[in-house]
């Protein structure tokens, strides 16, 4: 990398230091002490605060914004629209879609995968591998362990904690403070409130109008077994009572099937 002046649209002169091969769009601004690797690339319109460094080979899409402090490994990719906070660390061949959006003091791990118009708050920590489905959405603080799978349109609250290759189908939402541990699997469209605590997830698929049916043993009131069902939180004993006297035969059918499953393996 050689140090040299960059002069940037408005004017104004900072030190940066660039390695070979850079190419650099037109209107682009840099502040001072940026660092890019050999041959990355930026596109037209893209800001990059001070003490940003990226790495060789490093993409950067039109119109990307990235705060002060940015470090992004080698080969990292950024489609159009990207917008990164103060602080931000990104690992080796990362790769963001178009109009993804990062907080303050995230960091991402190595080959993580963000869909177009992933937000993610502040804080937010994601291990190698994971992904990212298009229009995810990250609470402040959420933690993802290595190769977990989130898919369209996930929905996670503050301080949720995943395991390590935890899967969660499109458009599943996460309350405040869940934690779920490793190689649990959700399919589509399972929600859960706030504060629950699984290890191991039973799955009874979804019922006629599309309430994905699920249950597991929550570390937050004492390993007891609860049935998850739409916005229903039941004790298998409620969930009995309350689709009894709905007369909901298949619901009463998938909560026996639960049930039975979380005793086969406990």
């Amino acid at each position: 990398m050689k140090t040299m002046s960059h002069t940037n649209p408005d004017g104004s002169i900072v030190s940066v230091c660039l390695g070979n091969g850079v190419s650099l769009g037109n209107n682009v601004r840099l502040g001072n002490d940026v660092r890019l690797g050999d041959y990355a690339i930026l596109g037209y319109n893209v800001r990059l605060g001070n003490d940003v460094s990226l790495g060789n080979s490093g993409v950067l899409g039109n119109n990307v914004r990235l705060g002060d402090h940015a470090v992004l490994g080698n080969a990292a990719s950024f489609g159009n629209g990207v917008s990164l906070g103060d602080s931000v660390s990104l690992g080796n061949y990362a790769i963001l879609g178009d109009g993804v959006s990062l907080s303050n003091n995230v960091c991402l791990g190595n080959d993580a995968r963000l869909g177009d118009y992933a937000i993610l708050g502040d804080g937010v920590s994601l291990g190698d591998h994971a992904i990212l489905g298009n229009g995810a959405s990250l609470g402040d603080h959420a933690a993802l362990g290595n190769a977990a799978s989130l898919g369209n349109g996930v929905r996670l609250g503050n301080r949720v904690r995943l395991g390590n290759r935890v899967s969660l189908g499109d458009y599943a939402i996460l309350g405040n403070g869940v934690r779920l541990g490793n190689r649990v699997r959700l399919g589509n469209d399972v929600s859960l409130g706030s504060g629950v605590s699984l290890e191991r997830v039973f799955d009874a698929g979804c019922d006629h109008r599309g309430y994905r049916f699920i249950a597991g043993r929550d570390l937050n009131r004492d390993n007891a077994l609860r049935i998850f069902a739409g916005c229903h939180d039941f004790s298998p004993g409620e969930a009995k009572t309350h689709w009894h006297k709905k007369n909901n035969r298949e619901a009463l059918r998938k909560v026996a099937y639960l049930v039975a499953e979380a005793k086969a393996q406990k």
